[in-house]
């Protein structure tokens, strides 16, 4: 009866954890699509080469989203290998 008892608790924690990672998963997922269509937008917006400036800042911002989207991807790797 106990044995019973604690394998459907450890059951139980394992769905749970399971379930957690899911959601963690998915939220980061949806924070990878949200980061592509900033870089989408910037891309449609795309200064010419000769506004200097303009071009830095498209080019500052278009490496932190791309860097952003890397950082996501790692931390998906290490919940998957959890």
């Amino acid at each position: 009866m106990k044995k019973d008892l604690n394998t459907k608790i450890v059951d139980l924690k394992l769905a749970c954890h399971k379930k957690e990672s899911q959601v963690y998963v998915g939220h980061l997922c949806t924070r990878i699509k949200f980061y592509e269509e900033q870089i989408n937008i910037l891309k449609k917006n795309k200064p010419y080469w000769f506004q200097k400036r303009k071009l830095k800042k498209y080019n500052d911002r278009l490496k932190e989203y791309q860097n952003k989207i890397y950082d996501i991807y790692k931390k998906i790797e290490e919940e998957l290998n959890e």
